[in-house]
């Protein structure tokens, strides 16, 4: 049961269409209660890896996000192409092995190792996308993923 606990606290408030259009003052309420109950997931996850192995926690955690997901694919908004398509093909298995790996991590480190280095998430990020992408990233932005990164 706190398994199943666990993967509805990490898919409660996944990101969609629908979910974008809230206004950013509705945002940020949203923001807190999702780092909250990702926060719950992986304590949660940590007590279940005792009698589960990763696979078996990420499978869990994956199929409770699918209702979550499949509405998204007939939100009519916008049209996508073939790059969308080709995108997530190349991601959805690279986000699983990921998953699978941080479930691994929760399961054999205390959580209060592991869960930092999720802060590195976004400096991989501005490096990223400034490779891909060519995008430059303005200096309140850096000095801020800076300070997230020192723990401040």
């Amino acid at each position: 049961k706190l398994l199943n606990l666990a993967a509805f606290f990490t898919v409660l408030l996944s990101p969609s269409p629908a979910l974008i259009m809230i206004h950013y003052d509705a945002m940020v309420p949203l923001v807190f209660l999702t780092a909250f109950t990702l926060g719950v997931a992986d304590a949660l996850v940590k007590k279940e890896a005792e009698k589960n192995d990763e696979y078996t926690l990420t499978l869990v955690r994956l199929a409770y996000a699918l209702p979550f997901i499949i509405p998204d694919f007939f939100y009519q908004n916008t049209t996508v192409g073939y790059h969308f398509f080709s995108a997530t093909a190349i991601a959805i298995p690279i986000d699983i092995i990921a998953l699978i790996l941080y479930q691994r991590a929760i399961k054999i480190s205390p959580l209060s190792l592991t869960l930092p280095f999720l802060a590195f998430t976004a400096v991989f990020v501005v490096v990223t996308s400034f490779v891909l992408l060519k995008e430059i990233t303005d200096i309140n932005s850096l000095v801020g993923i800076f300070l997230v990164f020192l723990g401040v």
